[in-house]
């Protein structure tokens, strides 16, 4: 999760929040994090459209990133594992 998450709500296998983090360093984030985590970014089964996004990733089990651009130019991460 990023250093400057607002609004957050999560659980075991989510997490939703708000962020000001510019959207190419929110991909980034999650790429790098997760790929050093074990993950391996699956691009067939994802979407990148600024401000939006829709990153998958494969490891021991999928893990879903959605990105989606306020009107207020801020960011709304939900992240899910399956």
């Amino acid at each position: 999760m990023l250093d400057d998450a607002q609004q957050l709500i999560a659980e075991d296998d989510f997490a939703n929040y708000t962020t000001t983090t510019r959207f190419a360093e929110v991909v980034a984030f999650y790429q790098n994090t997760l790929a050093a985590a074990g993950y391996t970014f699956d691009a067939a089964q994802s979407s990148l459209d600024e401000p939006n996004a829709l990153l998958t990733f494969t490891g021991n089990n999928t893990l879903t990133v959605v990105v989606s651009g306020n009107t207020d130019d801020s960011l709304q991460i939900f992240a899910s594992r399956q």
